[in-house]
């Protein structure tokens, strides 16, 4: 069945839902090997926000307890 989905043009990610769609969720899947589909800011765009507000964070406390 994936080889006949693969030969029609497939990506990864169908194949799997294909999978899940027939035989249920007990397909057993590697999550590294599936594609990303997340555009680079929906992949990028939590790590800056993080890491703003940890150091807007920090940058207050330190401040804060200059004065």
């Amino acid at each position: 069945m994936v080889k006949m989905l693969v030969a029609q043009g497939w990506s990864k990610n169908e194949i799997i839902y294909e999978m899940q769609r027939v035989f249920g969720n007990d397909v057993l899947i590697i999550p590294k090997k599936l594609d990303d589909e997340r555009s680079i800011f929906g992949k990028v765009a939590p790590l800056l926000l993080a890491g703003v507000f940890f150091g807007g964070t920090f940058a207050f406390t330190r401040l804060r307890h200059l004065n």
